[in-house]
């Protein structure tokens, strides 16, 4: 829930934080070509940060009245946690081109290409790990079959964290270096 909610926040945030990048990076963005103006887009961030954590929230407790048969324990915050964390630079390994010439240090420019292969390996299998474990947790908190929603979205979180392992692990890095 948290990733849906926060992630609007985080790409609003780095389109209004660095305009230059974005303008190299990805020009179609809609503040590059000035729809919302810049104003307006920051504006936007403003109110989706302040209202993420409420939203997260309501979401939480909307899960928990619908299945009240799952367990929403610190553990598993932590986890959702670590899983962000190990994997939130893949952004880095497209926006090499923007990164070079607005002379931001990135891991794909710090590593030399053999680096950026390994580190995106791992990152595959960070996000394939990661992705596995959800499916895993309602399985083990709700038993096979309890909470087919629950098991569904385990399902496809895995399917989308292999799609982006296997983008990462095949991409070109030819521009990554």
């Amino acid at each position: 829930m948290a990733a849906l909610t926060h992630g609007y926040v985080f790409d609003i945030a780095n389109q209004t934080m660095a305009v230059e990048d974005e303008a190299i990076n990805k020009p179609y963005r809609p503040i590059r070509t000035c729809l919302p103006s810049l104003e307006a887009a920051r504006l936007r961030w403003a109110f989706s940060w302040g209202g993420t954590g409420y939203v997260t929230q309501l979401l939480n407790e909307v899960v928990r009245n619908i299945a009240p048969e799952v367990d929403m324990r610190l553990d598993l915050d932590i986890w959702n946690a670590a899983f962000v964390m190990a994997t939130v630079h893949v952004q880095e390994f497209h926006n090499v081109d923007g990164d070079r010439r607005t002379g931001r240090k990135t891991l794909p420019l710090l590593l030399a290409t053999r680096g950026v292969i390994r580190l995106r390996q791992a990152t595959a299998m960070a996000l394939i790990a990661g992705s596995c474990m959800f499916p895993t947790w309602g399985w083990l908190n709700c038993g096979p079959g309890k909470s087919l929603n629950l098991h569904l979205f385990g399902v496809l979180q895995v399917i989308a964290g292999l799609g982006t392992a296997i983008r990462l692990v095949f991409a070109k890095i030819q521009n990554d270096v």
